[in-house]
């Protein structure tokens, strides 16, 4: 439970963080933290399966800075979106209309944070 808490927390501290950074290996790196925490929240939360969004698909087909930005935005909104889901509040009652929400808005901060590390490394490579 501990770690679910510090996963939860975490990937909102790097969100926050990423707005700020320019450097694209900065960018790399906290995506990629991101998704660690994400994957490790789908393991942890045991929330049922969500199929892959079609953002997964463009995550990891354009490389330019305007797409990237895109992304990022994207991927905050997508966080904000699953840490205020209500299932979060109630241990008590499991909603699971709100359950399946919640684990496609995990599955797909996994998949944009995924495609942000692929773009922003690229990106890096490039300049």
């Amino acid at each position: 439970m501990a770690q679910i808490k510090e996963d939860f927390l975490q990937i909102q501290i790097i969100n926050d963080d990423l707005k700020l950074q320019a450097d694209m290996k900065s960018v790399a790196r906290s995506a990629a933290e991101i998704n660690r925490r994400a994957r490790r929240l789908k393991d942890n939360l045991s929330l049922p399966e969500a199929s892959a969004t079609s953002a997964s698909r463009a995550a990891g087909t354009d490389n330019d800075r305007d797409q990237l930005r895109s992304l990022l935005s994207s991927l905050s909104n997508s966080i904000n979106v699953f840490v205020e889901n209500p299932v979060f509040e109630s241990s008590k009652v499991i909603d699971a209309r709100l359950s399946e929400q919640a684990g496609r808005d995990l599955r797909q901060i996994i998949e944009l944070s995924k495609g942000i590390r692929k773009s922003s490394e690229r990106l890096s490579r490039a300049h």
